[in-house]
């Protein structure tokens, strides 16, 4: 009877865990829901405004974190492409991701190759505490959309060697000869070439999760995005990185603590 308890105790462990443990979390959507060591979002030839380089760069660029309501208080405001105003106060809009009722934090990318960033390139890293895991998950919520090409390129790496042997983890497509429907808020569908993938799993303007593993061990995770667009009509968004044990390390974990347990009453 003992050793079904202990069985079912196990379970009950590694399934809550496995549901509920996120032992890092970044641009969350609400940010009190932040949960890394360190987060450092980076322009070449200019320093990172706070707020998407919505107020250096033209309007119609962006490279970093940003909402609606952060985003109405700059100069520019957000990009077009990146706005979904078809159910509110632009009924004829035709592109864009963020719809007219989501308030919530998220990453986006938008022209980098313009005349304020002379490279075009802009880069992200966060770290986190692995609290004794290893092999860790790592869940992202993404959305595209726009004609892209294969010059566009959003990569996100991952390392376990304190910022040092980067391994890929999230690598962005272009089907150049493919097209995709974009459904917008207000009901509007649009039809338009060169859709965008992450990892194979194509994206449209409705965020979705995706998943990828890691292997590799150490006291700090590092993740890296490295995002490259030329063009006012590509929008490029995610947000919620969650970085997740894999469900062996947790029940590890699990069965370490009924180990425990059965050890003091002994």
């Amino acid at each position: 009877m003992k050793s079904v308890i202990a069985t079912a105790a196990i379970c009950m462990i590694a399934g809550s865990a496995q549901a509920a443990v996120s032992i890092g979390t970044a641009v969350s959507e609400n940010a009190a829901n932040d949960n890394f060591l360190t987060e450092i979002i980076a322009s070449l030839d200019l320093p990172y405004d706070g707020n998407a380089m919505l107020t250096q760069w033209f309007g119609g660029d962006m490279f970093g974190i940003t909402s609606r309501p952060l985003a109405a208080a700059t100069v520019n405001g957000m990009p077009f492409a990146m706005n979904d105003d078809s159910a509110g106060t632009f009924t004829a809009d035709n592109q864009g991701i963020i719809d007219t009722g989501d308030l919530g934090r998220f990453f986006g990318a938008v022209d980098t190759v313009n005349g304020s960033e002379a490279d075009g390139t802009g880069v992200a890293r966060w770290t986190f505490s692995t609290g004794g895991f290893s092999n860790l998950s790592v869940d992202i919520d993404f959305a595209a959309m726009g004609d892209f090409e294969a010059s566009d390129l959003y990569n996100f790496e991952y390392s376990y060697d304190m910022g040092v042997n980067y391994v890929p983890l999230f690598t962005s497509s272009v089907d150049e000869l493919g097209a995709k429907n974009y459904t917008m808020e207000g009901g509007a569908v649009f039809n338009l070439f060169d859709p965008l993938s992450m990892n194979g799993t194509e994206l449209d303007n409705n965020f979705q999760t995706i998943s990828a593993g890691t292997t590799g061990a150490g006291a700090e995770f590092w993740i890296r995005f490295t995002g490259t667009t030329n063009g006012g009509t590509e929008a490029y968004a995610f947000r919620n990185i969650n970085v997740i044990p894999t469900p062996g390390t947790i029940a590890l974990f699990g069965l370490a603590g009924v180990a425990g347990v059965r050890r003091r009453r002994a």
